[in-house]
């Protein structure tokens, strides 16, 4: 009985983890599905322009939604973390889907020859 009451209670979890996960992504996701079915609102106030991916003090990844690029940046190297981070490269998002993406490299100063290639 103890087994069966377990289980119940395990499933009864996942159901109200998976409904409040579904609930939370169906609002990005319908926003996101209006902005891509109607480009006059890449320019209003509910569709940012920028959109920050990732970061993590040493990188950062942002989306530019107007020009449909993704941008990189990173710290020097040798730098420590929350340096200024510098453009190291971009990608064309309108190339999605294709085989392989190219990303077009920024040229790194002379500054710092030991900077990432």
């Amino acid at each position: 009985m103890k087994k069966k009451a377990f289980l119940s209670f395990g499933l009864l979890v996942v159901a109200i983890i998976g409904f409040e996960t579904f609930i939370h992504n169906r609002g990005h996701s319908m926003s996101q599905n209006e902005s891509v079915q109607d480009p006059s609102k890449k320019s209003s106030p509910e569709y940012p322009r920028y959109r920050v991916v990732s970061s993590d003090g040493a990188h950062l990844i942002v989306t530019d939604n107007t020009t449909e690029k993704l941008f990189f940046y990173a710290i020097d190297h040798d730098a420590k973390i929350g340096s200024e981070l510098k453009l190291r490269a971009e990608i064309n998002l309108k190339d999605v889907g294709k085989a392989s993406l190219l990303p077009t490299m920024t040229k790194l100063t002379t500054a710092n020859p030991a900077a990432p290639k």
